[in-house]
């Protein structure tokens, strides 16, 4: 018996017999309309990932770089080495100088004048001392301190008194 276009109780043909295959399925929903009975609808997509906390994280890296950065930078400036040039002139021909050292040391000895002295402090010291003594009653003397090229101090004083240059690294005020 050949089933050639028989079709079963439900009104389906028989596999492998031709005829609409699609009838088994069930139509196609459409938007609005609801899910045939015995079927499920199908699950939501996936949420989508939340990419907050990687933002977040990736910006607080870059203000850490940032601020290990500048607090590098920061404290290689403020400890650079700098040089201060101490200049003594005077009516006379010699007088006694005493002022700070590179190793904040104090420096005292008698000088012929004009007299001038480059010294190179480290970045930690910040502070420098000049002060000159007239050999005689009659002799007035002068002072000058330049730091990177700029005079920072400069004194003159009557004859027979000292003359004290003092100050600080012009640096050193912006940021120590």
């Amino acid at each position: 018996m050949q089933r050639t276009g028989a079709r079963s109780a439900m009104n389906q043909p028989y596999p492998g017999q031709p005829g609409n295959q699609w009838q088994h399925l069930p139509p196609q929903a459409y938007y609005g309309q609801p899910y045939p009975q015995g079927y499920y609808p199908p699950p939501p997509p996936p949420p989508k990932k939340n990419k907050t906390g990687l933002w977040v994280l990736l910006a607080l890296l870059a203000v850490i770089v940032v601020v290990a950065g500048g607090v590098v930078a920061f404290k290689l400036y403020v400890n650079r080495d700098w040089t201060a040039t101490f200049e003594v002139t005077g009516t006379g021909t010699t007088a006694t100088v005493r002022y700070s050292g590179a190793d904040r040391e104090t420096v005292r000895k008698d000088v012929d004048l004009p007299w001038t002295q480059d010294i190179t402090f480290s970045g930690k010291v910040k502070a420098f001392v000049l002060e000159v003594f007239p050999l005689a009653e009659d002799e007035s003397v002068s002072c000058s301190v330049t730091v990177n090229g700029e005079v920072v101090v400069e004194k003159t004083r009557a004859p027979g008194e000292k003359v004290l240059c003092l100050g600080v690294n012009p640096d050193a005020g912006r940021f120590g």
